[in-house]
């Protein structure tokens, strides 16, 4: 039927169209055709949808959300994906490898040989005179690892090679006593070195230790034929070698050693080379029952690659991730009918539900037969995964903190998996993962170690101690690097998540003073700090109390306090990060935006009071930054009582919109509605001058000077006005029109500004984060490039929307998550969605999307907000070949600040530069005169010392209103913006960036009526026939001399990067 209709409508197109060059199809040959098309219709047969087909659909409407996530996770797999059909150099490596091992000759007694031991890669536990050791070829030398199960992933390419050693190379009895394996193996493994380093195709054969553990290295071959592939070889031995009774994980294998965690490790790390195969063979059993586990695998690898776990020695590693897989199919948490994608979600989902905590096996007839004992393992090792002998543990590197880390990831991403309204592929496969961007601060100190205790074991009782220290005041903690100094000393590199509402607590509780047992181990943990208290409620308690006047320095003391305390720290070596960019602006004063709020406050409580209005006051809505907390410097007290006439966008106003209670008696026309306005604005205006306080009647608004400090700018919002607007405008009944000018103000600004004031309350580190940023632009010189409003919804996405992270809790965190923001968003051709609150749904983002795409705007972003679908705050500005230069500046700066992070020392000039433009970007630098070019405080430094206040200003001109720097900008722009762009930092206001436009040099016809400070070139032809044709270039130096003209006075020098000045005021 479908079918039939499809074809009516072509043909009545076709017949409709006038086609001169052909006739008109008649009725009688429709007949024929649509009956013979009926008729191949019935004899078609129809296919029904297979079950794969309908699974996919299936998925694309409940697990994807959208065929755009299954297509970019296809592509990912694709990516990937190793093409094992193109391996045949892989292939013939390999088969030399396997030919020269198994043809190396026997030789005995090498203990005594020193050429096998002068490049060995750890100390041995034994003298060599005491082992009798006797080399033989590999028993079996096996491929093993993801290579055979197909689920390698790029970019790491490693084939994993077991070699097996003979039995006779050991003594069963005594080589698993005192670590006389570990010296034998190495030994094995010397030997092995030593001949592929004599070899032609395999002597770029390095030493690598397996998952950071010295006492068992492999070795790792880089191919040149076969590139980016790494061979690496594991010493494996048969279980048949020793007796299964000595091995088990309470035996006592190391003299005069009782500590059971001890012991289980060293039993553990022996066991770990003995079942190689046999894990391979229960993996490839599995792997090989479930067709899409394999795909699942490779997925869960990416995410892990991603967020850079699996490269670390501590955490999951591809096996063990492997192994949790298989754990879900025997639990039943995983069906082989599933698809790759739902596996990989199952597993995020078990564990974001710290599952794995509880620790898990996956012997099955040991369970049966009662044999494993889950306790014993998790007495001995923070992460327990039995493997299926039930014999030892698979995860026993796996530390506590790695653990927390994953499942803290895992939380996370379930929470985008279960998201409705935003596409979640980019954060969970392709976002930045980099510590910087992670964690809100960063600590480091320098520790010795002991003589028998490693890095990495001192890296974990570290760790142990500041987690306990910190308790709840993180959301995770975890080691980020490890730089050796020399063999005794090394820095180690912490990154904090902070759990931002206990972070800064002066107070730490402890114990009962009567639980004497905890009181102790609580006073032994915090020695001299902790003390006995009694409270208000008459509880006498052990506690912590840190006394500081900045509460933000107590997670550092408290680093201090634990390092120097438990491992004897020198304090000098401690470096915390997160704090910089706020110590830069310490020491500026300014009124607190508190101040500000409380004397709006007092008044429009005032403007309430007024009960013999013609209309009650409804509601007042500040609709400025420093009422959201978001001003770099709200208002100040000025030196004489401000008259509200001479107040400008710079002096030390506010800005409200007042809404009276809804009334059917305003006008309907425009002209009057607005001298309506005008007439309350005069009510107002006497009503507010008994008491006591100065007003000016503006053309639509009225300033009213509340104190000394603060002048108010009232507007009034009259719904009627708009509706009056777009009718006068003669637009189409259902049309949508872009908001007016006095809509921004008076509508979108107050919903603006009452949204981001909330996320102030919400977020503690928001605001200052904002204030910062908007140094950032001004400091750069990119005032007036972009308005306010656009800098507080791009911190307020990264707030609001972290993805893939948490929120920031720091403003350094803050600082380059916005600024990475701005430099990696595709902002050509994806809006950006702000929620600042929970009435941004799901249907009214994928609307919006939907409408973008048919018909995107042409503008350099666009940000959509709940209460503003047409990105109102980019409608003017910025220009594209603005906003391509911030995106270009927000790139230097995020790496600057990265590279200011990892510096041991804070270089207060290297911060500073995050915020000072580079003038040598500019093709003229114009320096003003800084008594006259007094702008908002707050500019870092510069030629011509800092600006004046405003009372400075009365004092010397005589006159408020009279601003040269923006007169004198708007002179430059007003007869040179077809030409330069103009560049300033409005917080310093003293130096003015010229960049010339490349179009401006181009040749053009030359036009006497329009042309200005232009050179005529009279360009003739080459042909007789041709006559000459007179061009224009913009004569520079004309226009040097305007600008000297226009400046007089107030312009100082001009001058070029290189620092050649071509016009000084002084000569």
């Amino acid at each position: 039927f479908f079918v039939l209709n499809v074809q009516e409508v072509v043909l009545s197109k076709m017949t409709s169209k006038k086609r001169s060059s052909s006739p008109p199809i008649a009725p009688e040959a429709k007949k024929q055709f649509l009956k013979a098309k009926k008729k191949d219709f019935r004899q078609t047969k129809v296919v029904p949808p297979t079950s794969e087909e309908i699974i996919n659909l299936r998925e694309a409407q409940d697990l994807f959300k959208s065929n755009l996530f299954r297509l970019q996770l296809n592509e990912m797999l694709s990516e990937i994906k190793l093409d094992y059909l193109r391996l045949g150099k892989l292939d013939s490596a390999l088969h030399k490898l396997n030919s020269f091992m198994s043809e190396l000759p026997t030789e005995q007694n090498l203990s005594l040989l020193p050429k096998y031991t002068t490049n060995l890669p750890v100390k041995l536990q034994n003298l060599l005179e005491s082992i009798n050791f006797t080399f033989a070829p590999p028993e079996n030398i096996n491929v093993i690892g993801s290579f055979l199960l197909h689920t390698i992933t790029k970019p790491i390419l490693n084939v994993d090679i077991a070699v097996e050693i003979p039995k006779s190379v050991f003594n069963p009895k005594l080589d698993l006593l005192n670590y006389r394996y570990f010296d034998k193996r190495n030994l094995y493994l010397n030997v092995l070195y030593t001949h592929l380093k004599e070899s032609q195709d395999f002597k770029a054969v390095e030493i690598e230790y397996f998952r950071g553990d010295h006492r068992k290295p492999i070795l790792s071959i880089p191919l040149t034929e076969a590139k980016l592939f790494f061979l690496r070889i594991f010493p494996t031995f048969s279980d048949s070698t020793f007796e299964p009774k000595a091995l088990k994980q309470t035996k006592r294998n190391i003299e005069k050693e009782n500590d059971v965690k001890k012991i289980s490790n060293y039993n553990n790390r022996i066991m770990e080379d003995m079942h190689f195969a046999d894990n391979l063979k229960y993996l490839h059993g599995v792997v090989d029952t479930c067709s899409s586990l394999g795909e699942a695998i490779m997925i869960f690898k990416a995410w892990l690659y991603k967020r850079r776990i699996i490269q670390s020695t501590d955490s999951f590693n591809g096996f063990l991730i492997s192994m949790l897989f298989v754990h879900l199919v025997h639990i039943r948490k995983i069906s082989k009918h599933m698809s790759s994608f739902q596996m990989f979600r199952t597993c995020i989902q078990y564990l974001a539900s710290r599952a794995l905590t509880e620790g898990i096996s996956l012997s099955e007839t040991a369970k049966e037969k009662g044999n494993i004992n889950l306790k014993e393992f998790k007495d001995s090792f923070d992460v327990v995964m039995v493997d299926p002998t039930g014999t030892y543990n698979l995860a026993s590197r796996v530390s506590k903190d790695a653990l927390e880390e994953i499942e803290h990831e895992a939380s996370l991403t379930f929470e985008y998996l279960t998201d409705e309204v935003l596409d979640s592929f980019e954060p969970i496969f392709t976002a930045k993962n980099d510590p910087q961007l992670k964690y809100d601060y960063h600590f480091s100190f320098v520790i010795k170690r002991a003589e028998k205790t490693s890095f990495r074991n001192l890296a974990r009782k570290t760790q142990q101690i500041l987690k306990k220290g910190f308790a709840d005041r993180v959301h995770l903690l975890r080691l980020t690097n490890l730089i050796k100094m020399d063999k005794k000393k090394a820095r180690f590199s912490f990154g904090v998540i902070a759990n931002t509402t206990n972070m800064f607590k002066e107070l730490i509780s402890g114990p009962s003073a009567d639980d004497i047992e905890k009181a102790k181990e609580f006073q032994a943990f915090w020695g001299e700090k902790a003390e006995i208290r009694r409270f208000k409620d008459g509880s006498i308690i052990e506690a912590v109390v840190w006394e500081t006047n900045d509460k933000k320095q107590i997670p550092e003391q408290m680093v201090r306090h634990l390092m120097k305390r438990h491992f004897q720290v020198d304090e000098r070596t401690v470096k915390f990060k997160g704090h910089e960019i706020d110590e830069l602006f310490e020491k500026e004063k300014f009124v607190s935006h508190k101040s500000v709020q409380e004397t709006f406050e007092t008044f429009v409580k005032l403007l309430r009071s007024f009960s013999d209005l013609p209309l009650a006051v409804h509601s007042v809505r500040p609709s400025s930054p420093a009422l959201s907390n978001t001003e770099v410097f709200p208002p100040s007290p000025s030196l004489f009582r401000p008259s509200p006439s001479h107040r400008n966008k710079h002096g030390a106003f506010v800005e409200a919109v007042l809404q009276f209670e809804s009334s059917g008696y305003w006008p309907e026309e425009l002209n009057a509605l607005r001298a309506m306005k005008s007439a309350f604005f005069g009510r107002l205006a006497t009503k507010v001058q008994k008491k006591s306080l100065g007003t000016a009647i503006g053309l639509n608004h009225l300033d009213v000077a509340v104190d000394e400090s603060l002048v108010v700018r009232l507007r009034i919002a009259i719904p009627r006005e708009f509706a009056l607007m777009k009718r006068d405008s003669k637009l189409p009944v259902n049309s949508v029109s872009l908001p007016s000018p006095e809509e921004i103000q008076v509508v979108y600004r107050p919903n603006h500004v009452g949204l981001v004031h909330s996320l102030s309350l919400k977020f503690e580190h928001f605001s200052e984060t904002v204030r910062h940023i908007k140094r950032w632009f001004h400091g750069n010189m990119f005032s007036g490039c972009i308005c306010d409003e656009v800098i507080e919804l791009l911190v307020g996405y990264v707030f609001t929307c972290p993805r893939p992270f948490m929120g920031p809790s720091s403003s350094v965190a803050g600082v380059l998550r916005v600024l990475e923001l701005i430099a990696s968003f595709d902002w050509a051709i994806s809006p950006l969605p702000v929620f600042l609150d929970a009435s941004f749904t799901g249907e009214d983002y994928r609307r919006f999307v939907s409408d973008y795409e048919k018909d995107p705007y042409d503008r350099s972003l666009f940000i959509v907000t709940p209460y503003d679908f047409q990105s109102v705050w980019t409608l003017n500005s910025p220009v594209k070949s603005n906003w391509q230069r911030i995106v270009s500046y927000a790139k230097l700066s995020a790496e600057g600040l990265r590279k200011n992070m990892e510096a041991t020392d804070f270089k207060r000039e290297s911060w500073l530069s995050l915020f000072r433009s580079n003038l040598k970007e500019f093709d003229l630098i114009l320096r003003l005169n800084p008594k006259l070019a007094a702008q908002k405080r707050g500019g870092l430094g510069g030629a011509g010392g800092q600006a004046m206040n405003r009372g400075e200003i009365a004092k010397t001109l005589g006159l408020v209103t009279f601003y040269p720097f923006d007169n004198f900008l708007n002179v430059l722009n007003m007869n040179y913006s077809n030409r330069a762009l103009f560049f300033y930092d409005e917080l310093r206001g003293d130096t003015i960036g010229l960049v010339w436009k490349p179009n401006a040099f181009l040749l053009k016809p030359f036009k006497p009526t329009t042309e200005h400070s232009s050179l005529p070139i009279l360009l003739v032809g080459e042909g007789k026939k041709e006559n000459p044709k007179l061009n224009s270039l913009p004569n520079i130096l004309e226009i040097l001399q305007d600008m000297i003209k226009f400046g007089e006075g107030f312009l100082v020098s001009i001058g070029v990067s290189d620092g050649t000045m071509l016009y000084s005021s002084q000569n």
